[in-house]
């Protein structure tokens, strides 16, 4: 009885452990797209669009280059302080970066430039009228407005869901991939890292270097189908290939990220950057911030779903893996087409 009682216990501590886990993967997930989100929006509305052209681009080659040598420094810290301490640090950044955010608002707030809704009634003038006053109607009765009337944030906002599921399925395929490769929990740690690392690493040289030669010289129409159409070429030889390597499963989590963190973000800022002040206000916000989480959040429950019915059937779940990457990838390139044909007549 002792013996059956004492793997009850481990077995309920090891179900509220994964649980847990996976509440705090969701809120990772969500916390950070959130705080990426309302950090760029600050930027977004106290510069101008020609300071924002100047400054964007270092800031986020800046935030690439600091995460590389974060994600560096990954091994050697769960080496000295462990996983929990490593978790414990993480929190303490976050917490850092709300400080400093304070701080940023009150600077703008004491000099005059704090991110306001009336900030651009020059700019609202000169729309023809198009932003009205709405204090009457809820967000949703708004939204539906603006998307109807500028039909290309619809389109973006389809095109971010689809991405977003993608990025994070693909995460979701690495990570167990990894976990099946490497058994060891500090190396794997170390490991995924460095793949962090290089990630950054990349983005920033891209930010710095190429994105500027390439937006002034290439159409934003194929910068914009280059990203899904590399991702279904890449998830298609993950499909036929029956047992992926953990270098193919790594390079292709390693592109998509890659893109996500430089090319894409480039590309939509320059559709932003061709509306009138609402579409970039209001939609820019619903884009962001709801099109993202729903995408990511749609994905982790799919996942979840299908984690605990692989369970019960003694199936692998790389099998969907494989399959579902290619799915995704193709109505992604289909999204991102219907995008293209709005990029057209924006002159974005």
């Amino acid at each position: 009885h002792d013996d059956a009682d004492k793997s009850d216990g481990e077995g309920g501590r090891r179900l509220f452990s994964k649980c847990l886990l996976f509440l705090l993967f969701i809120y990772q997930s969500s916390n950070v797209q959130f705080l990426y989100t309302q950090h760029w929006s600050f930027l977004g509305s106290v510069m101008s669009e020609e300071e924002g052209k100047v400054w964007f681009a270092p800031i986020a080659g800046i935030g690439s280059i600091i995460s590389t040598i974060a994600a560096s420094q990954v091994s050697h810290l769960v080496k000295m302080i462990g996983l929990t301490g490593l978790l414990c640090t993480a929190a303490l950044v976050i917490g850092s970066s709300a400080i400093f955010a304070d701080a940023a608002y009150k600077i703008a707030r004491e000099n005059g430039f704090e991110p306001k809704h009336d900030v651009s009634k020059e700019k609202d003038n000169n729309n023809d009228g198009k932003i009205e006053n709405r204090k009457g109607d809820n967000i949703i009765s708004t939204t539906s407005a603006l998307f109807t009337r500028v039909p290309i944030l619809g389109a973006l906002f389809c095109e971010v869901i689809l991405s977003q599921c993608l990025s994070s399925l693909l995460n979701f395929q690495f990570m167990v991939k990894v976990k099946e490769a490497i058994l060891d929990d500090e190396i794997r740690a170390g490991w995924t890292g460095s793949c962090y690392a290089w990630i950054n690493g990349i983005s920033g040289a891209l930010q710095f270097l190429l994105l500027p030669f390439i937006t002034k010289r290439i159409k934003p129409s194929w910068i914009w189908i280059f990203m899904p159409l590399t991702m279904l070429c890449l998830t298609s030889i993950q499909f036929y290939q029956s047992n992926s390597s953990l270098q193919l499963t790594a390079f292709t989590f390693f592109s998509m990220k890659t893109m996500e963190y430089s090319i894409r973000g480039q590309v939509s800022e320059m559709v932003f950057a061709s509306l009138d002040y609402e579409s970039r206000y209001l939609g820019k916000e619903v884009i962001n911030l709801l099109a993202n989480r729903f995408g990511k959040s749609l994905m982790a429950i799919t996942l979840f779903l299908l984690t605990t019915y692989i369970e019960k059937e003694d199936t692998n779940i790389l099998d969907f893996l494989f399959i579902a990457p290619v799915s995704i990838a193709a109505l992604w390139l289909l999204t991102t087409i219907r995008l293209t044909k709005y990029l057209g007549r924006k002159e974005v």
